[in-house]
């Protein structure tokens, strides 16, 4: 079992209750890490009681009533509605929520025009627990990229990799040609070889990158979709590269810290040459997974400041392969989200191994961050368009 932050003690207690409305306390906690009996959830709608919304709209953060898309104060704290005030059903949005009780769900938070109108968390999770958040890492992956970019650290997306990777020059003609979108888009033929349970066969080898790197080809780069993880991996040894900063400690500067997030409240798992796994090594809170969705959804700008490149966000959740079949659904592809495949309001989303979820929807304002243990990836998907269709 990967490492879990796991809610023991006083981290299960409400550390600031005036932040925390109408949360009752779990009549016991079991361990998070247990994936066959987990506790059924007891679910809690953060409804902040008409939270008075003219009183949620302060002068000092410059929100003014009415507006389509609020703004608020990059701080430990989301502004927080009922669905009512937003003119939404709370009766059918609760009605959803009791229903998800007896599924490995830790988390599900719904933002909706910028407030938090649904934080419910259950098996001994609190807002402040860390989730590993599996292959939603390569989410962060790909807006890092888009900053490195637009800091030009990175020339184009069409930058061949061996620029970064000379070890390639003596290897076979076809690698050379792999450029840093082919990395983004799962395209860059690599071959990926046989999957050790739960993870591929490059984790168990002595060198991630060196293991990725020499893989075989399946296609000719850039003519094919084929989910590999060791392209997102190769793209964190690439961006220590090529800023000569580690993957982290880029991603503090650059991305966390301007969101609010803290050293402390994210952890990152390494390979054995030390370098930040671009795969799946994250570790984060809902409320900080949500900030990211967030962001997407207001084209990589936060608080006044352009965090990433509103082209790198649109060209991201732009298909660059589509039709792809994922757990029987039918999706998109663009830099590391997926897409939805719909004729009406498409979201994208990141998605990780049982049910790891940060879905942004711009035509309906909304971001939806799910976390849990499933035995289906694809779960969450189904839960979020039930609250689409309730938000509609």
């Amino acid at each position: 079992m990967r490492k879990m932050t796991k809610p023991t003690g006083d981290s299960l207690k409400n550390k600031d209750n005036s932040r925390k409305l109408n949360i009752r306390k779990e009549k016991s906690h079991k361990d998070p890490h247990s994936m066959r009996n987990p506790l059924n959830p007891f679910w809690v709608l953060v409804l902040a009681a008409t939270c008075a919304l003219a009183g949620c709209m302060s002068q000092d953060v410059g929100i003014e009533e009415n507006t389509a898309m609020v703004d608020y104060v990059v701080d430990e704290d989301w502004r927080v509605a009922s669905p009512e005030a937003l003119g939404l059903d709370g009766t059918q949005l609760a009605l959803l929520i009791d229903s998800l009780e007896g599924l490995p769900i830790s988390s599900i938070l719904i933002v909706k025009d910028g407030y938090l109108i649904v934080e419910e968390y259950s098996n001994g999770y609190d807002r402040s627990c860390q989730h590993f958040i599996e292959s939603c890492t390569q989410g962060i992956m790909s807006a890092l990229i888009g900053i490195a970019r637009d800091k030009g650290y990175i020339d184009s997306v069409d930058q061949k990799i061996v620029d970064f990777f000379p070890e390639l020059e003596s290897d076979s003609e076809w690698k050379k040609d792999i450029t840093v979108e082919h990395l983004l888009t799962m395209s860059s033929g690599l071959d990926q070889g046989a999957w050790h349970p739960g993870r591929p066969i490059f984790a168990l080898a002595p060198d991630w990158i060196a293991h990725i790197l020499s893989g075989g080809a399946v296609t000719k780069p850039g003519t094919s979709f084929d989910y590999y993880p060791g392209n997102a991996h190769i793209l964190s040894a690439l961006l220590q590269r090529a800023t000569k900063e580690d993957t982290r400690s880029f991603a503090l500067r650059y991305l966390f810290e301007p969101l609010g997030i803290s050293e402390k409240d994210i952890e990152w798992e390494k390979d054995p040459q030390g370098v930040f796994s671009g795969s799946w090594g994250l570790y984060m809170r809902p409320r900080d997974m949500a900030k990211v969705g967030f962001l997407y959804l207001e084209k990589g700008a936060w608080n006044g400041a352009q965090i990433i490149p509103e082209a790198w966000i649109e060209k991201s959740v732009t298909p660059s392969f589509k039709g792809i079949s994922i757990g029987g659904l039918a999706a998109d592809y663009g830099y590391l989200w997926w897409i939805e495949e719909k004729d009406s309001a498409p979201g994208y989303f990141a998605l990780g191994t049982k049910g790891q979820c940060i879905y942004v929807n711009s035509e309906l304002n909304l971001v939806i961050v799910i976390t849990g243990s499933f035995l289906d990836t694809t779960a969450p998907l189904k839960m979020i368009n039930d609250v689409v269709l309730i938000l509609k």
